[in-house]
């Protein structure tokens, strides 16, 4: 009788994840000692460090299939605001402008105050047509210490939605490293 309810939990537990959406993939942490921060990601994306294009790091996802033109990724930007005083509500402000600028659809441009780590950061999303490419783009911006920390999740905008939850889970995992908690 007691394997019968193992059984039953373990499968009830199997049903709740499938019910919640929950995806069991590996992750990996890129760590950045530099500018003192990490991230996680799906062991299957594809990391780039290189800094070839600009971002200190690109997250590629996997290649839909063999004719794939476009992978979606995350990226990671530090803007060196140049010794300016620029808080959240005017880099706010000034990436709306820019993104109007393109002439790209805002779908929005919040501000959370409240953040697990304190710092408030910025939220946007938008439409745009860049390059004859379709594009969807999500981002989540942090200004510490006189720089931006700006991630990007660019997608096609047919495949945003595939790739969300993962490029979520990546915009999300950004935080900074506590030097003084980590004996440094």
């Amino acid at each position: 009788m007691l394997f019968d309810k193992r059984s039953s939990i373990s499968l009830l537990a199997l049903l709740l994840c499938l019910a919640l959406g929950t995806t069991l993939t590996a992750q990996e942490t890129y760590v950045y000692a530099e500018e003192e921060f990490e991230i996680d990601y799906p062991s299957t994306w594809r990391l780039d460090a290189s800094k070839s294009m600009g971002p200190v790091v690109f997250f590629y996802s996997p290649p839909a299939d063999e004719d794939d033109q476009f992978q979606e990724n995350v990226n990671l930007l530090i803007q060196d605001l140049g010794g300016e005083e620029i808080g959240l509500k005017e880099y706010t402000k000034l990436t709306k402008e820019q993104v109007k600028d393109w002439e790209a659809d805002i779908v929005r441009m919040d501000q959370i105050k409240d953040t697990k780590d304190g710092i408030p950061e910025g939220i946007y999303e938008y439409k745009a047509n860049q390059f004859g490419m379709e594009l969807h783009i999500l981002q989540r911006v942090k200004i510490k210490d006189g720089k931006a920390y700006l991630l990007t999740y660019t997608a096609g905008q047919d495949s945003y939605d595939e790739y969300l939850e993962a490029a979520e889970g990546i915009l999300g995992s950004f935080h900074f490293i506590d030097s003084a908690s980590s004996g440094e």
